[in-house]
């Protein structure tokens, strides 16, 4: 056998390896009717997800926040749309699904979500008011696409709205926030499906003088319409 043959039989060697590491890593379902591919597992093969909306119950720890500022649960809800997505839909009233938490160096809240033509869904880290809290929204324009913004509020002043990237209405967004105790800041992004950091330009609160003690998921349906998520990962204890 030559050489030439010798390194071609090596090459597909090699792939034949890559393709089997690849399907022992990765096991994915497909929505038909939404025509989305959805990941149980990040490229580690590590089952990372807090809840991938499939047991038809709030996340253990999490409930919808019924205060001043938000209005319990959405009217209409679902947490296994088909057995996958957690579905919203409700007034024009903001309601946030959320866990109380302490704070320790390195955390994160992700969440993989979409959202309709009307409706604003994102992620929320706040101190259990409104007055102090940082967020990254999904900001549809009502074009068939959304904005992701990173909003921020400090002693009940004015919010900064950060303008992020645009993703058309079909696409799935992972949205990050990230706390840092040892800086005392929060800053924003989004993530890729294969796990990389997007960094939104100017996404970040600067130093804090507030302490996080609730972090979930934020939605506000206008217009009859609707939000999905997929899955969130939640590192805050």
């Amino acid at each position: 056998m030559d050489a030439f043959v010798v390194r071609q039989i090596g090459i597909l060697e090699n792939e034949v390896g890559r393709l089997r590491r690849e399907l022992q890593t990765h096991r994915h379902h497909r929505d038909p009717q939404w025509d989305e591919w959805t990941r149980d597992y990040d490229r580690a093969g590590r089952a990372v997800y807090t809840d991938h909306f499939r047991s038809g119950t709030i996340p253990t720890g999490f409930s919808w926040i019924s205060d001043g500022d938000f209005n319990g649960a959405p009217a209409a809800l679902d947490y296994d749309w088909k057995d996958t997505y957690l579905v919203a839909t409700s007034n024009d009233t903001p309601h946030f699904l959320a866990d109380a938490i302490t704070v320790y160096s390195g955390q994160n809240f992700y969440a993989r979500i979409r959202t309709g033509a009307t409706t604003e869904f994102g992620v929320r880290l706040d101190d259990g008011s409104d007055d102090n809290y940082a967020e990254i929204i999904l900001d549809p324009d009502g074009l068939g696409g959304y904005n992701v913004d990173f909003r921020y509020r400090a002693g009940g002043g004015a919010v900064t709205d950060v303008t992020g990237p645009y993703y058309a209405a079909t696409e799935f967004c992972i949205a990050r926030l990230a706390y840092s105790a040892q800086s005392a800041t929060v800053s924003g992004s989004t993530l890729s499906e294969d796990g990389m950091s997007v960094n939104i330009t100017g996404a970040g609160t600067g130093v804090i003088a507030w302490t996080p003690a609730r972090v979930g998921l934020k939605v506000q349906v206008n217009g009859g319409n609707y939000a999905a998520c997929d899955w969130f990962y939640n590192t805050f204890t």
